[in-house]
């Protein structure tokens, strides 16, 4: 209610409003342009239908698959996955919205908070994963959930978002170990206050003692299906190997590496964002300084996950893989706009 009273949330309201519309009529003239939604949709069928063999999940974590079940016992179609999915990216930036709005310097004449939802908002991979039966979405607002949640020290509700994190997708893995680097650097440094975590070292750690729990959980019992350790794992390098022709990008030389290198963090971006993209670079010192540094440092860890899997060529380097970068880099461009001011003007006055 405190929200509705808003201006500048009613504006974000109004935007959002505008791209369900938008959204529904896509969804409803035009099939998923994503031919996996169709897979892990077939997937569910299956287990649905009474088959409890885990290799059927492929190289994919089973909490999607799941979740896909529940809506087909419903009686959901397809369809009406898609318009699931619509909402939940709708509900992105307004959590954005929310969580920046409290951070945010009452005195400037103008919101971050709103400038940063709508970007997000207007976003072209949200927009567009938004009208598919993908699991991005899930991926995406519950990757902002956790980080909100262990910045505000509610470790408990981010060990359970934590926990469906971990078995949507293989990036959020890196995520227990991010925290318990922050606790190793807390403990043998303990005057070091870059992460604002609690004083009690023990409640983050509390935060992924049921993440590695489901983690371990699915690793023996895909080992117990398929008879081998990792074999899911390794069935995604063998297949993307396969697919790309090559194992690494130094297959191709240093040029590709380097290429390679950048291509999540700024191609990418910029493939879907235009140059506008680059001002994000010039916003890192001050999203870590604004924001909670360990909100900055998971995100960099997905970050380098994606870029170290597309490097070794165990990704297809998918664009929509982005997507949960989104709310970070429409921080980091919002934040990035004084000092590429700053720099811009120097450059135009000399």
């Amino acid at each position: 209610m405190i929200l509705l009273k808003n201006k500048n949330f009613r504006i974000l309201i109004l935007v959002e409003l505008l791209l369900l519309v938008v959204g529904t009529i896509y969804i409803f003239y035009f099939p998923d342009f994503d031919t996996d939604s169709y897979a892990h949709f077939c997937i569910s069928r299956q287990i649905y239908s009474g088959t409890s063999n885990l290799n059927i999940h492929w190289v994919w974590l089973p909490l999607f698959h799941y979740f896909e079940v529940c809506t087909i016992a419903l009686g959901l179609s397809f369809q009406v996955l898609r318009f699931i999915n619509l909402f939940i990216t709708a509900f992105i930036p307004i959590i954005l919205f929310n969580f920046i709005s409290q951070r945010e310097d009452r005195e400037q004449p103008y919101s971050e908070a709103l400038i940063i939802s709508i970007i997000c908002a207007l976003f072209p991979i949200l927009m567009l994963m938004g009208t598919s039966a993908q699991p991005e979405p899930l991926f995406c607002i519950f990757t902002l959930l956790f980080t909100i949640s262990f910045v505000k020290k509610k470790y408990f509700v981010a060990s359970i978002y934590l926990t469906i994190l971990v078995l949507l997708r293989y990036e959020a893995w890196v995520i227990p170990f991010v925290i318990i680097f922050i606790v190793i650097v807390k403990l043998f440094f303990k005057k070091f206050e870059v992460f604002k975590t609690d004083k009690s070292l023990w409640k983050p750690v509390f935060s992924i003692a049921l993440p590695i729990i489901a983690m371990i959980i699915w690793v023996i019992a895909r080992k117990e299906s398929e008879g081998v350790w990792f074999g899911f794992i390794y069935g995604t390098k063998v297949f993307a190997n396969d697919v790309l022709k090559s194992t690494s990008s130094f297959d191709s030389g240093i040029l590709q590496f380097i290429y390679d290198v950048f291509y999540y963090p700024i191609i990418v971006p910029y493939f879907l964002a235009g140059p506008i993209v680059i001002i994000a670079l010039f916003g890192i010192k001050r999203t870590i300084k604004k924001i909670n540094p360990f909100f900055s440092l998971v995100y960099a860890a997905i970050l380098l996950f994606l870029t170290i899997t597309w490097i070794n060529k165990s990704s297809l380097g998918l664009h929509r893989h982005f997507m949960v970068m989104v709310p970070f880099y429409s921080i980091l461009l919002v934040n990035g706009i004084p000092y590429f001011s700053k720099i811009f003007l120097k450059l135009v006055s000399s």
